[in-house]
């Protein structure tokens, strides 16, 4: 079983870059919860800290009244410890309230801020990194936060524990130190110990953990290849080999803690017999009374409760620290690197796109373009055609910003891409890729996704524009039908179509298709050529395309070779000039 602190520990060189504090405020900050709500969360603990120290007191003196058979005071003293025991758990009720409150108003406040971050990063941060990273580090908080809680939650038991220990020690103050031989044992098994321990909780056991997790989820993905392709005894034999990895060092783990506990067990009744022994030589010996000698026996649990909140505390310090330190790794550059967008507008563009000599790499690989230049007019079809691994892909991510590139390199109506506002481009360029991501979500909560005031003759229109209306009309419920998981499943086609529907309620002028019709069969690619066609008359329409013969009617067709623009023309002059364009296209002919 995977014990519930095992997301909270980091390596050890990691934790040494930690300035815990630092890092703990720099993201509670990010919160911006009021002031008044954490002054009011410290009054409640400072009052039920006093209640507990009053408690304690009064639970002495009645303790003492009735060993000693001194009840002069005894009904005064009972009613005053009845008062402030209702006011101590009336704070402490009120407390546990606020604790919830400011526990989901950290959580609620950082996690959209995290949520936020994540969705402003470059695109290169989530082809190096698993989805599990970044949500390992959006939610965060929800850690952080039930940690803080435990944190003045320990601060309170320590003041609690030691108003116990305070009395302990004016009644007993000999046996008192000598039931300190528990915590002083238990910090030097610690001292010992933690370094072992730590080694069990290293980076091999957490990524096998990752690894195992992420096996069986993408087995249930990839479900119909492992089926075709007969791996069903090679995955099951891979998912055991991490399976063993991981519980082997689960097992040392668990043994380890067994251990711990037998250790410290042993030392408590240690502690007890060597007090009962001492009680009884001072009782005989040195006068020391049998009030206090039960007053100890009462409370010397106040005592090991003391340390071991003492160190829950550090632990909930270290665990705070490590946890920060991942919440603030999505707003360091170094590590997530972040878009980076002007603050220059552009209202009613052409769609006028041109790249010049433009050179570009992605990160530790050799470079892709080098003085790539080449210039797409507005209204009409452009087609970048090549064989695979050319970038055709590539230069339609660069020029929707998706990756950064130098100055002064590609331009949006003669405007550097680097001097506009997010919006200026993200709102002109929509990017439809071979398959669209669809949310589970009905149709009319997927379009209304990207303009939420459209009104339903803009969603029909849309629709109807994109050739999927009819389809929509047909299904159950219309624009309110369910789709996803929960719902009806969509063709890569019908895909195709809702991802224009909500392209066109974006209003953007430059559409770009990344291979939209290569996995399509011959009815849906008609109806794709067909949209894209009627679309280009007011859109700047570029289409990457695998099929030669889709791209025919473009109004300019780029072809690349060799990551570099090898020809430009119709279909028909590459046809009559262009040898390798010729062959690719009567491969396909003969296919």
């Amino acid at each position: 079983m995977k014990n519930k602190n095992d997301d909270l520990i980091v390596e050890k060189e990691e934790v040494k870059k930690i300035s815990g504090l630092k890092n703990t405020l720099t993201l509670l900050k990010k919160a911006q919860i009021k002031k008044s709500t954490y002054c009011w969360i410290v009054l409640l603990y400072a009052i039920s800290a006093v209640m507990a120290v009053f408690h304690a007191y009064l639970t002495a003196c009645l303790t003492k009244s009735i060993t000693q058979a001194n009840f002069d005071n005894f009904v005064m003293i009972v009613l005053l410890f009845g008062v402030v025991s209702m006011l101590k758990m009336t704070f402490q009720n009120f407390q546990y309230i606020f604790n919830v409150k400011l526990e989901n108003l950290i959580v609620k406040s950082i996690n959209t801020k995290n949520y936020n971050q994540v969705l402003s990063l470059e695109i290169s941060n989530f082809n190096d990194n698993s989805s599990e990273e970044f949500q390992n580090r959006i939610y965060a908080a929800n850690q952080i936060s039930s940690i803080i809680i435990s944190v003045l939650t320990n601060i309170y038991e320590i003041i609690h524990n030691l108003a116990y220990t305070i009395i302990i020690f004016i009644y007993a103050p000999i046996l008192s130190l000598i039931y300190a031989i528990y915590p002083i044992c238990k910090i030097i098994y610690n001292k010992i110990m933690t370094p072992k321990f730590n080694a069990l909780y290293n980076k091999n056991w957490k990524e096998n953990g990752i690894k195992m997790t992420a096996l069986s989820r993408e087995a249930i993905i990839g479900v119909k290849d492992i089926k075709s392709l007969n791996m069903n005894n090679q995955i099951i034999k891979d998912y055991k080999a991490k399976q063993d990895a991981y519980y082997e060092q689960q097992n040392k783990i668990n043994t380890y803690s067994i251990k711990t506990k037998f250790f410290m067990s042993a030392i408590v009744s240690l502690s007890d017999i060597v007090t009962f022994l001492a009680g009884y030589l001072l009782y005989k010996y040195a006068n020391f009374s049998i009030v206090s000698f039960v007053l100890f026996l009462s409370y010397k649990g106040y005592i090991r409760q003391l340390f071991d909140q003492f160190s829950n505390l550090i632990s909930c310090v270290s665990n705070v620290e490590a946890n920060s330190y991942r919440g603030n790794e999505l707003y360091n550059d170094k590590k997530f690197s972040k878009e980076k967008f002007g603050n220059k507008k552009l209202n009613n563009i052409k769609g006028d796109i041109e790249i010049k000599n433009l050179n570009f790499s992605y990160e530790n690989k050799t470079k892709l373009f080098k003085n790539l230049s080449l210039k797409i007019e507005p209204n009409q079809i452009t087609a970048i055609v090549g064989r695979s691994g050319e970038g055709k892909s590539t230069i339609l991510s660069l020029i929707n910003k998706f990756y950064s590139v130098d100055d002064n390199k590609i331009f949006l109506d003669g405007v550097d891409i680097n001097q506009l506002e997010e919006k200026s481009i993200r709102s002109n360029i929509v990017y439809i890729q071979q398959s669209p991501y669809i949310f589970n979500m009905t149709f009319r909560e997927n379009l209304l996704l990207v303009n939420p005031k459209a009104t339903k003759k803009e969603l029909i229109d849309a629709c109807q524009k994109s050739e999927i209306y009819n389809f929509i009309m047909s299904t159950p419920n219309g624009l309110d039908t369910m789709i996803g998981e929960n719902g009806i499943k969509l063709s890569g086609g019908q895909k195709q179509r809702l991802a224009i529907a909500r392209a066109l309620l974006n209003k953007a002028k430059i559409i770009m298709f990344d291979e939209s019709t290569s996995s399509l069969d011959n009815e849906s690619q008609l109806k794709i050529q067909k949209v894209i066609e009627r679309l280009s008359s007011n859109h700047t329409i570029i289409v990457v395309a695998h099929r030669l013969s889709t791209i025919i009617n473009a109004n300019k067709i780029i072809y690349l070779k060799g990551h570099k623009v090898k020809d430009i023309g119709t279909h028909k002059e590459l046809m009559g000039r262009c040898e390798d364009y010729k062959n690719i296209y009567k491969v396909e002919i003969v296919e």
